[in-house]
Formats: structure tokens, sequence, C-alpha cells
């Protein structure tokens, strides 16, 4: 969908609608006068209140495809952020996103949440119990780093209770 065209021919249109209702507006001037016919003239008010209808109408509409296009823009602006990100596995096993090390952002190397990843959120991971840990602030998703011999692994809360049910 081509958002900056449709603004144009909205646009477009209003500029149309602005012509064809001046043109109206002389026309009822005209029969206010008396030199055009009052059946046709009644004809003309009518469908200048329709031309006035629809202006209204473009404006509202004007205004949402100026909505889309900034949403669509954010959408984008997050696909090229996502770029950015590659899915890396723990030494535990556990996969989260990790910023490339060619990414060119002026970040620091980091992890991100792949739960709110998906949602198109890039939250940074938080270490916990002693880096050995990583724990989601935003959705409170926790992923294994280190893999401990003498501590049982915690499952991850994404998994804790699949299984059960």
């Amino acid at each position: 969908m081509d958002v900056p065209a449709l603004i144009d021919t909205a646009g477009s249109i209003a500029g149309n609608l602005d012509s064809a209702l001046s043109v109206f507006k002389r026309i009822r001037d005209l029969a206010k006068e008396g030199e055009l016919p009052v059946d046709l003239a009644g004809d003309f008010i009518i469908l200048s209140g329709q031309i006035g209808e629809a202006k209204v109408e473009l404006a509202s509409l004007q205004s949402e495809l100026k909505e889309l296009q900034h949403r669509l823009e954010a959408v984008d602006r997050m696909q090229d952020r996502k770029q950015n990100y590659a899915l890396f596995e723990t030494p535990a096993g556990e996969f989260v996103y990790r910023l490339k090390d060619d990414a060119e952002t002026g970040e620091p190397t980091h992890s991100v949440c792949p739960t709110c990843f998906q949602r198109n959120e890039i939250r940074i991971l938080q270490p916990r119990a002693r880096g050995a840990r990583l724990e989601c602030d935003s959705c409170k998703s926790m992923y294994m780093v280190e893999r401990s011999t003498d501590v049982p692994m915690i499952a991850s809360r994404r998994d804790r209770f699949e299984g059960y049910f």
C-alpha cells in the first residue's frame, strides 16, 4: 500500500471538492438573485450540502491515512532495528536474541527477550543470580545462561508448566 500516494490523492480530491463547492455557492447566489430557475437552484443547494458532507468524510479519511502512515513507519523502523539481532543459544541451551557483533548501533553487546522480540518489542534481558540467569523485566521470562552441576537447572518461566496440562 502506497500511503503517501493515497494522501496525495486525498488532497487532490479535497481541492476538487473545494472548487465544486465554490461553483455551487456561486449558483446559489445566482438563484437568490433570481437569475436561475428555483427548482434547479434547489437541486444545486442539495448537491452543495452533499459536497460539504463529502469534505468532512474526506478530512476524516485523510486523518486516518496519516495515522496509518505513522504506524507503517513505526513498523518499518522496528523491522530495521530487529535486523541488528540474531538468535543465540546460551551454554545452558536457552535461546535469546543477541546484538550482532557487526551491528552499528553504538550499543554495547546485550541479549534481548525472544518473547518480547516476537511482539516487536526489544527488551534487554537483565542478569540475575550472579549472571547464571537472564530475566526480562517486562514479561518476567527467565533464561538460563550457565548450566550448573551443583544446582538443578531451573526451567524458564515460559516452559515451567509444560507437560502438566
